[in-house]
């Protein structure tokens, strides 16, 4: 049975920008997903959504026929889509048995 949440890994210049602070025109940001480990049964990482602000910005889904199955994305963050000052990333994994586990950056723009 699946008791635990998806594990989000967030990496790339978005994660590495000084002070969480945005400066340049933009950033890469790299979300790896997954839910369990080899050998350990869980349900797999099927939906995965990135928003600032409570806007998704990038998604993608999945079926999950195999244990573990995850799930990436690598969205462009365009400091110019969004006003200066502070501003808050979420990403959202759910598994095939509808565990979540939401990481939460929060960032700041000064263009």
């Amino acid at each position: 049975i699946d008791t635990i949440d998806p594990k989000v890994d967030l990496a790339g210049s978005f994660m590495s920008a000084p002070g969480m602070v945005l400066t340049d025109p933009s950033y890469t940001l790299e979300v790896d997903a997954t839910d369990g480990e080899t050998g350990k049964e869980n349900s797999g990482v099927v939906d995965l959504k990135v928003l600032i602000d409570d806007v998704v910005i990038d998604s993608d889904s999945q079926s999950c026929p195999v244990e573990n199955c995850e799930l990436d994305l690598s969205p462009t963050i365009d400091a110019d889509d969004y006003s200066n000052g502070p501003h808050q990333l979420k990403v959202k994994a759910t598994d095939a048995v509808g565990h979540v586990k939401t990481a939460t950056v929060d960032f700041e723009v000064d263009r």
